[in-house]
């Protein structure tokens, strides 16, 4: 774990009003797969959160930006390609 990992983690521990949805989102899109193990294992239910405009989950983030690391461990947490997008039916 890097220094930046436990970083985020304990902010996000020290601050409960700290969501760790955003982190989630932010650390897929910076192919954070580290970041994104530790707080799907802190945080099950994050693999199906929404962001954006287009309430992607961080799967469909991932496959967008090509994190074939972070997409791994999102498969492994989970993350299904089955479920439908809001904005493209898909």
């Amino acid at each position: 774990s890097s220094d930046s990992d436990r970083i985020c983690l304990s902010t996000k521990a020290s601050n409960p009003a700290l969501s760790a949805e955003p982190l989630i989102f932010e650390a897929v899109a910076n192919d954070d797969a580290g970041i994104v193990e530790s707080l799907l294992t802190d945080e099950p239910a994050l693999i199906d959160a929404r962001g954006g405009w287009q309430l992607y989950r961080p799967l469909f983030f991932a496959i967008e930006a090509g994190h074939a690391a972070t997409m791994d461990v999102l498969r492994r947490h989970g993350a299904r390609l089955d479920v439908k997008q809001r904005h493209l039916g898909t």
